[in-house]
Order: C-alpha cells, then sequence, then structure tokens
C-alpha cells in the first residue's frame, strides 16, 4: 500500500494574533485562515518533504468546511480531501464559486441527511458543483 500524509486542520480559536486569526465571522476570516494553512503546508514540504501526490486532508464540522475551503483555494496541494460536514450555508459564497478547482482533487463528502446544524442540501450543492466543474 502507498504511503500517504494525513493533513488534519484544527480550529484554533482565541489565538492573540487578531490579524492571523480574525474572530470576526467573514470572508477575511476564511482567507487569512487558509493563509494559515498554507503557512503549515510549506512548513511540512520544507522539513518533510510531503508531496502532493500523497497529501490527503480530512476534517469533521468546521474544519470539514476549511477542508473544502483550502482544498478549492489550493488544489494543487492535495491528493485528496474527506469533508466530514461541509460547513451548511457558508458552502454557497466561499467553496461553490471555487468547485471547478477541485476537479484534479479527490473528493469524498460525509454528510449525515438529519444534520441539523449544516443543512445536507448544501453539501448536495457542493457535490453537484464539483461534479459539474469536472470532478
Amino acid at each position: 500500500m502507498e504511503q500517504v500524509l494525513l493533513f488534519r486542520p484544527v480550529i484554533v480559536q482565541h489565538q492573540k494574533d487578531a490579524e492571523r486569526f480574525p474572530q470576526d465571522n467573514t470572508l477575511r476570516r476564511d482567507y487569512a485562515l487558509a493563509q494559515v494553512m498554507a503557512d503549515a503546508l510549506t512548513h511540512l514540504r520544507l522539513h518533510y518533504a510531503a508531496d502532493a501526490d500523497r497529501l490527503f486532508m480530512t476534517g469533521l464540522s468546521q474544519a470539514g468546511y476549511y477542508t473544502c475551503v483550502y482544498a478549492a483555494a489550493l488544489p494543487d496541494q492535495f491528493a485528496a480531501i474527506v469533508s466530514e460536514s461541509t460547513g451548511g450555508t457558508l458552502v454557497k459564497p466561499t467553496i461553490l464559486p471555487l468547485a471547478t478547482n477541485l476537479k484534479s482533487v479527490a473528493v469524498r463528502i460525509l454528510h449525515a441527511t438529519a444534520d441539523e446544524i449544516t443543512p445536507y442540501a448544501d453539501a448536495e450543492l457542493l457535490r453537484e458543483a464539483i461534479t459539474q466543474g469536472g470532478g
């Protein structure tokens, strides 16, 4: 079996650096956190020879949303992602516009139909957008 490297973003709250970890609930926060993840990926590549052909990312709940955000923003960095929940209503303004970026990434979306916090319908929208974009 080929060895892979599993990258699991952890959502860190209450950080003191407001530029790196904005506390507002906006796209600015999402982009800032994506940059933090990009820096973490750079560190992995420099110190552990992690190549994109073997790098898989996964996340649950809010980290599942960020898994999709990071992969859509940085598709060349990952071979595959497994998102356990896709972020609910945030999928529409943040991930759907970038869904075609995921055509080169193997994507598995795990989402319960009875999820009351992040609607299953939004996970279906993401799946459709990726499929229509060639993924």
